[in-house]
């Protein structure tokens, strides 16, 4: 809590603060990083090793200090090989417990916020990379909470909310990767090979039941056609990705059979859900403009059918 405190006044940007306050709190976090930060990444190692079994709230509370002091503090003291194991630990819990499934929640927190950690482009794609990101997420959605419960009351929504979160926001990076004009044909290969992973983990979790959730991953999935707007001529293996999207994009738009609209109790539902449809539609229009003869086939299938 006390390091929670200090993150809070020294280092939380979404506070405004005087020139003078700014200058003062930049000296504090220098001296930190100078004096203090690799011992205080030590604690967290320790706590999330002794207590680990013994008290969730103790790890849920270390795990949110990390990934708050995780943006400007050397990534290098969270991204190594001992704290990527005890976090893959916590990931891979498996129980009944609601805790439990708190831990789980708070760690791919934990990595969303790694993720958020402002650098160079090369080096993020990197990161990604060492973190092996793509196959912790495959393995988080092949999990029992997410996959055999997804179509029961037992899914876990808050789960799925954070990992879909993690994965919008590791395919913004890859999108920067793929834009950037100065990145070197090692940055574009490995953002390339990553996009073919995270795709279909991308549109997981674009489909999911739950429009929340949906919602989640769109401003990825924006970024992702709007490049491929821009990338004309399209490569192939880019073309190749567009059918699953469009279609994906139509299944959303479709109105649920059990639902019944017009009725008072339903009214906030119907405004929500066309609101969804009017982002679903910016998207399917962008698909347009990419592929016009490959929309109009789709389309007109959907149509005749």
């Amino acid at each position: 809590r006390i390091l929670n405190s200090i993150h809070d006044e020294i280092a939380d940007v979404l506070l405004s603060r005087s020139n003078s306050e700014q200058k003062r709190n930049n000296e504090l976090k220098d001296l930190l990083r100078d004096r203090d930060v690799r011992k205080v990444a030590g604690s967290w190692h320790d706590i999330i090793t002794y207590w680990r079994e013994k008290n969730d709230v103790v790890i849920e509370l270390c795990l949110k200090v990390i990934g708050r002091w995780v943006s400007w503090i050397d990534i290098s003291l969270v991204v190594n090989q001992d704290f990527l194991n005890l976090l893959l630990q916590l990931l891979g819990r498996t129980g009944s417990s609601g805790n439990e499934d708190k831990v789980r929640q708070v760690a791919v927190d934990c990595f969303t916020e790694i993720i958020g950690k402002k650098m160079k482009v090369a080096d993020k794609i990197e990161m990604i990379v060492l973190l092996n990101l793509g196959d912790i997420v495959s393995q988080l959605v092949a999990s029992p909470p997410l996959r055999d419960l997804r179509t029961t009351p037992d899914y876990d929504y808050d789960l799925a909310e954070a990992v879909a979160k993690l994965v919008n926001n590791t395919i913004y990076d890859i999108v920067k990767g793929l834009e950037d004009s100065l990145a070197d044909g090692a940055t574009r290969s490995r953002a390339d090979q990553l996009l073919q992973k995270f795709l279909p983990l991308l549109l997981r979790f674009f489909s999911d039941e739950y429009d929340e959730i949906c919602s989640t991953v769109i401003p990825s999935l924006t970024d992702l056609l709007t490049l491929f707007r821009k990338a004309q001529p399209l490569p192939a293996e880019y073309t190749a990705m567009l059918s699953p999207i469009l279609n994906a994009i139509i299944i959303k738009m479709r109105y649920d059979e059990t639902s019944s609209w017009g009725n008072e109790d339903a009214q906030t539902d119907e405004a929500e859900f066309q609101e969804l449809r009017k982002r679903l539609q910016v998207l399917q229009k962008t698909v347009a403009a990419v592929d016009q003869p490959l929309y109009m086939e789709i389309l007109t299938t959907v149509v005749g059918n």
